[in-house]
C-alpha cells in the first residue's frame, strides 16, 4: 500500500471493531522492542482530541505543532484518514491512524500511535511511549491552539466538552444598575489593562468574579459581554467549562491549564455550585486548583451560580479565589419598566407602566417570554 499521501475511509464501512489496547501494545512491542511499556491515553479535553485529529499525518511525513515537531514513523499498520459525520455536525470529522515521533523544544521525545480501537472509534485512544500525561496534554493543547479555525476579528471561546463557540462582536443589552455595570467593566479593564499595577504591589495577576442570582436575569449575557470586551480591548481569550455528572478532576484541571496557557484570558465556570456537589470533583481538589494558579498567568476566573446558598463558604471567604461577588437579582419596577419600554416601543405608555407594576417578581427571561407571546398573539388575531 502506498501511504505517502494517505488513504481515505468511511468509518461506517468498517465491518468489525479494531484493536484492544492489549493488542495495540503487542503490535507496538514487536515494532519497538526497546520501549519497555506503553500508556493507553484518552484525552479528556474535547479540543485536545479535535486538535490531535487535525495533525496531517496521512498527508505529510513531518510537521510542526507550536514548539513541537513531529515525524511519521512507519510500522506494520495501515496509514489512513477516517471520516465520519455525527448528527448536528456541519462538516465531517477526520481522524488519522499511524505512528508519529513527537519532539519538544525542551528535548522531550515520545511516540504516539493512533488506531482503530475495539470501540469502533478512531482518535479517542492513543498509545504513548511516555507515561507523562501532562506532557501529552501539553502537546494536545498546542495542536488544538494551532488548528483552531478563527474568523478574523471575531472572539472565539474554547469549550471543554464541545466545539468552540464563536461570539458575535456586538454587545448584548443587559439591563442592570448602572453602578454595578460600571464597576464590573472597571474591574475587567484594571485587571487586563494595568499589569504593571499588580507587579508594582507584588499582587498575583489572577482574580475571581462570581455572579449569583436566579436564572434569567443577565448573568450569562454579562459574561459574554465581558468576554467580548476583554478580547476587543486586550486580546484576552476565553475558555469555558460547563460541568455535568461526568466532570472529574482531570477535566477541570485541564480547563485551568488551557486557560493559563493561552496567555491573558478568562476561564468561565458555569453552575459553580454543581462542581463539587454533582460532579466527580472533590472540594479539596477544586480549592487547590484555584489556589494553584501561578502568579503571572493573568487568568480571570469568572463563575456563575443560580443557587448561592449551595456555594461552599471557602470559595467566597478568601480573596484570590473569588474576590468580587455581584448579585443579579430579579429586576425592580424601574428596570422592568425600562425593559418593557424597549420591548413594546409602540405600546401606550399607561399600558407599559401597568405591565411593569403587574409583573413584580418576574425575571427578564419571563418578561421576554411575555414579549414573544404578545407578538405571536398579535399575528394570529
Amino acid at each position: 500500500m502506498d501511504t505517502s499521501e494517505g488513504e481515505f475511509c468511511d468509518m461506517s464501512a468498517i465491518p468489525r471493531n479494531g484493536l484492544t489496547s492489549v493488542e495495540a501494545e503487542r503490535l507496538l512491542r514487536h515494532a519497538f522492542p526497546n520501549i519497555e511499556s506503553w500508556l493507553c491515553w484518552e484525552p479528556h479535553w474535547h479540543q485536545g482530541i479535535w486538535g490531535m485529529s487535525k495533525i496531517p499525518v496521512a498527508v505529510h511525513s513531518k510537521g510542526q505543532v507550536g514548539v513541537w515537531s513531529w515525524e511519521r514513523v512507519s510500522i506494520d499498520y495501515p496509514l489512513l484518514d477516517y471520516c465520519f459525520v455525527k448528527p448536528g455536525m456541519s462538516k465531517p470529522a477526520r481522524y488519522w491512524t499511524g505512528t508519529i515521533r513527537v519532539k519538544g523544544d525542551g528535548g522531550q521525545s515520545f511516540l504516539l500511535f493512533s488506531y482503530l480501537s475495539s470501540r469502533g472509534t478512531v482518535g479517542e485512544l492513543f498509545m504513548a511511549s511516555t507515561h507523562d500525561v501532562t506532557l501529552l496534554e501539553r502537546f494536545a493543547d498546542a495542536a488544538a491552539e494551532q488548528f483552531r479555525e478563527r474568523e478574523p476579528g471575531v472572539p472565539v471561546v474554547a469549550i471543554g466538552s464541545g466545539d468552540d463557540i464563536t461570539l458575535s462582536t456586538d454587545d448584548e443589552n443587559v439591563l442592570m444598575p448602572l453602578q454595578a455595570r460600571e464597576d464590573i467593566e472597571m474591574q475587567v479593564d484594571q485587571f487586563f489593562g494595568n499589569p504593571e499595577l499588580f507587579d508594582a504591589y507584588g499582587l498575583p495577576r489572577r482574580r475571581g468574579f462570581l455572579f449569583v442570582g436566579p436564572p434569567g436575569n443577565g448573568k450569562t449575557m454579562t459574561t459574554r459581554n465581558i468576554l467580548r470586551r476583554a478580547w476587543r480591548k486586550f486580546g484576552a481569550r476565553g475558555t469555558m467549562l460547563t460541568p455535568d455528572k461526568n466532570t472529574d478532576e482531570s477535566l477541570v484541571s485541564h480547563a485551568f491549564r488551557v486557560a493559563s496557557n493561552r496567555g491573558a484570558g478568562i476561564l468561565v465556570l458555569e453552575d459553580l455550585d454543581s462542581l463539587t456537589s454533582e460532579c466527580k470533583l472533590t472540594r479539596a481538589a477544586f480549592l487547590s486548583m484555584l489556589d494553584g494558579l501561578r502568579p503571572k498567568e493573568s487568568v480571570l476566573v469568572l463563575a456563575s451560580t443560580n443557587n448561592p446558598q449551595d456555594i461552599d463558604p471557602a470559595l467566597v471567604h478568601r480573596p484570590s479565589r473569588f474576590d468580587r461577588v455581584w448579585h443579579f437579582d430579579l429586576p425592580d419596577q424601574e428596570l422592568r419598566h425600562q425593559y418593557l419600554m424597549q420591548a413594546f416601543v409602540a405600546a401606550d405608555q399607561e399600558l407599559v407602566v401597568s405591565l411593569a407594576t403587574r409583573t413584580q417578581g418576574w425575571s427578564f427571561a419571563y418578561l421576554n417570554e411575555l414579549r414573544a407571546t404578545a407578538a405571536i398573539m398579535s399575528v394570529s388575531c
